[in-house]
């Protein structure tokens, strides 16, 4: 894969990095939203998914692997970066490049004074700037992708596409399309694309990732070093695998699934196959200390791709859920100590409640453990974190839980964080609001009473606002009442959201009447 970029794990793995599959150098965080399923066309191709499960011993996976290929794209990407370009390198004293590119012969005899060595120390201002420069210049990068919908929907990674001009997108037969982003989702690490090939394409379907074990056969296929539709066969290698974010983007927050099939660069966005010819993952990351596969590949569950795609889909945007909770693991001692029963360590402990959230406003408390959310067991706090993210806000959860040696059930609704990052992109034509930074609800029954809003409250409330946007520069606020907006009232998030999308085009201001506490304001939201 092209591009390939690593991440130290400082103080955790010395000398080692997770390093991309493909596409440019950055690493994520995740949440997903809402299932929806992906529209089946019966009058178009069948799924790709092999009819026969393999025989590893009876003549390998020639059959499955013919199969299923045909789903299996490459995808190609035109990026613009800016860069800063210096003849000389470098200011500084003593910097050797300069030395000998001085003493060589040729036009460097014929610099002027102010360039020679000695004498750097006497730049300044315009002398500076006229031998310094930024400039732009096209880079060309590459990843995988597998269709996963007749229509032409094609899923990929974040990292892939980021900051594209242009993708191109090539299927199995040489032909080649432009493709339209239908929305990212940079904390799953997820993106979906589309491609008008003016015809029905082979897809793949989507396997159930929940029941996967370690053991299992999997075959991954892409693009590994630019190889177009290398298959690789493996196992997977382990389940439930979080990788630490270490402060850099692209590094999926969700559990992983481990494999030991061979991937590189150029595999990001690929699929991993089971042995049945279902999608159980999408390709993402390795562990490597040098750059290429030792045997540590990472993928999303395709359970976790299913929701964040669907959402993209169907809305352009995931909603994340959130409780509002610190937990921790629960082990032996700490089973024991609060008097599990059979001590057996389950669950999830809750060791801190943040105010105004939807834990407080459940009343869970410190020291209470969650053994079991909606109706399953929590396996691990991972799972819980999983089990919270993948609920959309606004539902009604059954939490099983044990405070101070008895077993509780607790209603809550599950609330939402991070909401700015729910806009996901999409084509122009749609009502997104770039860079906006906010995200916002209606208020039905279920906000009413998960924020205990009076009858009277009306109007959108504001859920999300990301830090340094042009919401948070307005002054607004998650838990803001928006009553109306440039005095004209507004209940339906789709007509508020094109009203701005409009201002915004025009590059106005608006003025937005809210509540907050109890407390009516005006605030000018610069949209420019």
């Amino acid at each position: 894969m092209h591009n390939l970029s690593r991440l130290r794990f400082t103080n955790i793995i010395s000398k080692r990095h997770i390093v991309w599959t493909a596409g440019i150098a950055s690493l994520l965080v995740l949440a997903i939203g809402a299932r929806f399923v992906l529209p089946v066309h019966a009058e178009t191709n069948s799924p790709v998914h092999a009819n026969v499960t393999a025989q590893p011993l009876h003549g390998g996976f020639a059959d499955l692997i013919q199969e299923i290929s045909p789903a299996v794209v490459s995808i190609h990407v035109s990026s613009t970066v800016k860069e800063r370009f210096q003849p000389l390198f470098d200011d500084r004293s003593g910097f050797p490049q300069f030395k000998f590119w001085y003493d060589m012969p040729g036009p460097g005899q014929n610099f002027p004074d102010w360039m020679r060595p000695d004498n750097r120390q006497n730049w300044k201002g315009e002398d500076r700037r006229r031998f310094r420069k930024d400039f732009r210049r096209k880079v060309m990068m590459g990843g995988s992708g597998i269709v996963i919908d007749a229509e032409g929907y094609i899923v990929t990674n974040a990292h892939v596409i980021d900051n594209a001009d242009e993708i191109t997108v090539t299927l199995s037969d040489g032909s080649q399309y432009d493709a339209n982003v239908v929305g990212i989702d940079k904390r799953s690490d997820l993106a979906v694309l589309s491609v008008d090939a003016g015809e029905s394409l082979p897809y793949a379907e989507f396997g159930d990732s929940d029941v996967a074990r370690v053991g299992d056969w999997v075959v991954a296929v892409g693009d590994g070093l630019g190889f177009s539709r290398s298959a690789s066969l493996g196992i997977l290698s382990g389940v439930d695998r979080v990788m630490p974010a270490a402060g850099r983007n692209f590094v999926p927050t969700v559990p992983l699934l481990q494999f030991d099939a061979t991937i590189n660069r150029g595999n990001s966005g690929g699929p991993l196959f089971n042995a049945q010819g279902e999608i159980i993952g999408i390709n993402t990351l390795i562990f490597s200390p040098n750059g290429f596969n030792v045997g540590l590949g990472f993928a999303i569950p395709s359970n976790i791709v299913r929701d964040v795609t669907s959402s993209l889909v169907e809305h352009g945007r995931v909603n994340y859920g959130f409780l509002g909770v610190m937990i921790q693991p629960v082990n032996k001692n700490l089973a024991e100590a609060f008097a599990l029963p059979e001590s057996k360590p389950t669950g999830a402990l809750i060791a801190g409640v943040d105010q105004n959230t939807p834990a407080a406003n459940a009343n869970l408390q410190v020291g209470e453990i969650v053994l079991e959310y909606d109706g399953k067991i929590v396996k691990s706090v991972n799972d819980l974190v999983n089990k919270v993210q993948t609920t959309p806000p606004g539902t009604q959860v059954q939490l099983k839980t044990w405070l101070e040696g008895k077993p509780r059930t607790v209603q809550v609704y599950i609330g939402t964080k991070d909401g700015a990052e729910m806009v996901a992109s999409r084509e122009q034509n749609s009502p997104n609001l770039p860079n906006i930074g906010l995200s916002i609800k209606e208020i039905d029954e279920q906000v009413r009473s998960s924020y205990q809003l009076d009858e009277n409250v009306n109007g959108l409330m504001i859920d999300g606002v990301l830090p340094g946007s042009m919401a948070d520069r307005a002054g607004l606020q998650p838990g803001d009442i928006i009553n109306k907006i440039d005095h004209q009232s507004y209940t339906d998030v789709a007509t508020a959201l094109d009203y701005l999308a409009d201002r915004q085009k025009d590059d106005k201001n608006v003025l937005i009447y809210v509540n907050r506490d109890g407390k009516n304001q005006f605030l000018v939201f610069d949209l420019s």
